[in-house]
């Protein structure tokens, strides 16, 4: 299957998920209806495992997801898949295309390519990055939906521990009302 460049830039949405196909596990997938409507999930496989987009586990997925999605199969090769979704992405951060560009795979080799992205376009986007499942895609959605500083709490308990949370959230109020003051 040829993949058209121009129908992948032009149907974007606020929300783009490349899935490496490939690379990630059905379980990695659980959650995936709980993906806002506005979110394009495309799924990446070799030729040599198109199966995977076929299967009945598959169209389970699909049932359980609201938002548009697309299936490419790229040509066998070492990386196709891997180069095929960066270029795609790439796509998007070039032509501005989305507000969140996401990459689902368990392979770090992506984070390079991710991180340049970021450095070059880091004030057109509000996420470029890999995460590990769906899980983690839809946190980060949510932690940047928030729009008051109470709201970051449950976040911060998730990296720091409810313990320290707190006394995190707030010095970063105290630092804010400095901040405000000073102005």
């Amino acid at each position: 299957m040829n993949i058209d460049v121009k129908e992948v830039i032009e149907t974007q949405s606020d929300i783009q998920v490349f899935v490496d196909f490939d690379n990630v596990g059905w379980k990695k997938l659980n959650g995936i209806e709980a993906l806002p409507d506005n979110t394009i999930m495309s799924f990446y496989v070799n030729s040599g495992n198109p199966g995977r987009i076929e299967c009945k586990e598959y169209k389970d997925l699909l049932a359980r997801y609201n938002g548009r999605h697309k299936e490419y199969v790229v040509p066998a090769g070492k990386n196709s898949v891997d180069f095929r979704i960066i270029y795609d992405a790439m796509e998007c951060v070039l032509h501005g295309n989305g507000k969140y560009i996401y990459i689902v795979s368990d392979d770090q080799g992506f984070d390079g390519a991710i991180k340049a992205m970021q450095d070059t376009h880091n004030d057109q986007f509000l996420a470029i990055k890999r995460c590990a499942d769906i899980r983690k895609v839809i946190d980060d959605y949510k932690a940047m939906q928030i729009t008051k500083c109470d709201d970051i709490k449950p976040f911060l308990d998730e990296i720091y521990g409810s313990y320290r949370s707190g006394f995190i959230l707030q010095k970063m109020k105290e630092l804010c009302e400095y901040e405000e003051a000073k102005e």
